[in-house]
């Protein structure tokens, strides 16, 4: 087996894109606000709000279906090794559970946010690189264009992710 199909079949087997609590965002959006270790796909307009350090998220769009979903992930992870909180298995589940709606990844396009350093004591071992790196090849592989990014750095940000247009708002947080 390949890597790009352990990918998505180690992806699938994680499930841990389970419904998250809603709320209404007052204009007609459900609102979700996306922990670590965790998915969401909008299939109704949808307000995705992440809270980042060093942790990473990726929002995907289709334009054609006005489909949208992020994934906010902890570590790189491995593609030989199951867990809720990696990016390799975060980003292939997603990616598998658009597809399960009609997305194709050919149709969508990628937004990339986080792995920030935000503690001193940690600038030598950089796991917000590190899952820097994972988002970009984890896309790259799958052929889809990141738009935009913003990465690195030493501050938190804070996404909001409109999962009906794709639209995207970031702010830094903290020093």
């Amino acid at each position: 087996m390949n890597f790009q199909e352990r990918f998505i079949s180690a992806a699938a087997t994680v499930g841990f894109l389970s419904p998250l609590p809603t709320a209404s965002n007052g204009d007609g959006r459900l609102k979700v606000h996306l922990n670590s270790g965790h998915a969401y796909v909008g299939l109704k307009p949808t307000v995705v709000s992440c809270m980042l350090g060093s942790c990473v998220e990726v929002c995907l769009w289709d334009s054609k279906l006005k489909i949208g979903g992020a994934v906010h992930y902890l570590l790189p992870g491995d593609p030989g090794v199951a867990s809720q909180h990696s990016g390799v298995h975060g980003i292939g589940a997603l990616i598998a559970r658009m597809g399960t709606v009609g997305v194709r990844a050919r149709d969508m396009v990628g937004k990339i946010y986080g792995g920030a350093c935000v503690l001193q004591e940690l600038r030598g071992n950089h796991i917000g690189q590190r899952n820097i790196a994972t988002a970009r090849a984890c896309l790259r592989q799958q052929r889809i264009d990141v738009i935009e990014e913003n990465l690195g750095g030493n501050q938190g940000r804070k996404v909001i992710f409109f999962t009906d247009t794709g639209e995207t708002h970031m702010r830094l947080i903290g020093q």
